[in-house]
């Protein structure tokens, strides 16, 4: 006997058709997961991020703030990091991302301690907090968030009221905690960030010592330096 589908006349099979697809594919775009999504975030130049209120220096390179996105995964994004090589999936249970509150507080200690390190490698005389700095230094990262940006604001900010070129023109991306010490600590995510950096075209990557077993591969023209603290970072760009 006939299926009962196909003796509908042709246009109300494909309508139907239509609409089942549209109805599963929500179902896909909402449905969640025991995981999470990761993939290479956004790359930003880190220059219009940091105002600094004396005089300053200009780069003709520049340094950047690699990030990496992570997501509660629903159906579709299980499906999506099956077809795109770059993406990750991590299960739940082995930690969530932090809350976005915890991750503005860390990104402001990161900020703090990026302009007390670099101003102490520049010779300043310290305080003990903001208001006793030679002079302002705000930040606007946007929605960025997180403790890994301390290493590259702080070079950033060295790279600012130094009249030589740390740069060397290069496209210099960097990532890693800072201790008050400048100690340059581990991060999460390492080789997202790699892949992220490459893509926008970042010569050289500064990472910290502690992520270097961790790197599956490096990507193609790109040089990584691994480093233990701010000093290690200015004496390798030094040698480039």
């Amino acid at each position: 006997m006939p299926n009962a589908f196909f003796q509908k006349p042709l246009k109300v099979r494909i309508l139907r058709g239509f609409v089942l697809a549209i109805s599963l594919s929500l179902a896909a775009a909402f449905t969640p997961t025991p995981y999470y999504l990761q993939a290479p975030g956004r790359v930003e130049r880190v220059t219009p991020m940091v105002d600094i209120k004396t005089k300053t220096y200009p780069s003709q390179g520049a340094f950047l703030l690699p990030t990496v996105v992570s997501e509660p995964a629903t159906v579709l994004y299980v499906i999506y990091s099956l077809l795109d090589p770059n993406a990750t999936l991590s299960d739940r249970s082995s930690g969530e991302p932090m809350a976005q509150t915890r991750e503005e507080q860390q990104m402001d200690a990161s900020q703090y301690l990026a302009t007390r390190v670099a101003l102490k490698a520049l010779g300043y005389e310290l305080g003990k907090d903001d208001s006793e700095l030679p002079f302002a230094i705000s930040f606007d990262t946007g929605e960025t968030s997180g403790a890994s940006g301390g290493l590259v604001f702080a070079l950033e900010i060295y790279s600012q009221l130094t009249p030589q070129d740390i740069t060397k023109g290069r496209l210099i991306a960097a990532t890693g905690t800072l201790s008050p010490r400048g100690r340059v600590g581990e991060i999460e995510g390492v080789n997202l960030k790699l892949i992220g950096a490459a893509q926008a075209g970042a010569e050289v990557m500064i990472i910290p010592r502690g992520n270097l077993g961790e790197i599956d591969g490096l990507p193609e023209g790109m040089q990584v330096i691994a480093v233990g603290s701010f000093n290690e970072a200015l004496d390798a760009l030094e040698k480039l």
